[in-house]
């Protein structure tokens, strides 16, 4: 029979161990938050030799080469230009394609540095300055000016898209299935750790609205589950801009299949031509 001082000692075990498996997660999560925020896709040969001659090169700041893509809209239709900021997990030649095929508009988008042809590995502070490097080589490349531009990022590419509208006099900016910061979204994942402390790649959005002026769209998925739709609500609550903004939520959609329903597609349409319209009678 185990004599009551073993017993007691191996009651004091369960704090000492419970203490060690929460900091092994701790540290696990701070460890793995590359592998947690990016998911780095490659660019395939069919889609390189399809596209090479829409192809566009920017090199970052710290000398790192970027690469994307201009694609041209229908003949005659040279404004505005659509810019494009991808997901995590996302080569954005496809979504490229498919605005410039829905919108019948001319559509540019430059690849994270580790995505698709561009080089080096993606962090935070190195892709937001590369957004903005991006942006400028890809209207360069189309030969429009800033406000011809309407800027579009979804998921994480809705933080690239806001800080390329605080730093450029677009025409429009349209965030999709956005969040209001990255840490925001691990404490609520997370809400036993203290993921201020962990984290390294911090995405604060609402952060970077108090420099936009351009009129401005959010449009979440109310079934959501990797970006809750309540984030974009904190978005558009603490928006700090100048420019109106505006949110849409749609029912029934989810995270990864919005871009399926035509009543996405006609809420990006509308938003585009009125952001044209204010341009136009904005001189």
């Amino acid at each position: 029979m185990a004599r009551a001082s073993d017993l007691n000692q191996a009651w004091l075990l369960i704090p000492a161990l419970a203490a060690g498996a929460y900091l092994a997660v701790a540290a696990l999560l701070w460890a793995m938050q590359e592998h947690m925020i990016f998911f780095p896709v490659p660019l395939d040969e069919d889609t390189r030799q399809r596209l090479i001659r829409h192809q566009v090169d920017a090199i970052a700041a710290d000398g790192t080469e970027l690469s994307g893509w201009a694609l041209p809209g229908p003949p005659g239709v040279k404004t505005p230009v659509i810019i494009y900021f991808g997901g995590n997990a996302e080569e954005v030649s496809a979504s490229a394609e498919e605005l410039s095929g829905k919108l019948q508009l001319p559509v540019a988008a430059m690849n994270y540095r580790g995505y698709g042809a561009s080089e080096g590995s993606p962090s935070a502070e190195a892709l937001r300055a590369d957004a903005v490097v991006g942006f400028d080589a890809l209207i360069a490349r189309m030969g429009v000016l800033e406000k011809d531009a309407i800027v579009i990022g979804r998921s994480l590419g809705s933080h690239m898209a806001a800080v390329v509208a605080a730093r450029r006099n677009v025409g429009g900016l349209l965030l999709v299935t956005p969040f209001d910061s990255v840490e925001a979204v691990a404490a609520a994942r997370y809400p036993i750790f203290p993921v201020g402390m962990l984290l390294r790649h911090r995405f604060d959005t609402v952060a970077e609205t108090a420099r936009i002026r351009a009129p401005a769209l959010v449009i979440s998925a109310d079934l959501d589950r990797v970006v809750p739709s309540r984030h974009a609500q904190a978005l558009v609550t603490n928006w700090r801009g100048k420019g109106e903004v505006g949110h849409t939520i749609l029912a029934g959609a989810g995270h990864n299949d919005i871009t399926w329903r035509e009543d996405y597609w006609e809420v990006i349409t509308n938003f585009v031509e009125r952001a044209e319209l204010e341009q136009e009678e904005g001189g």
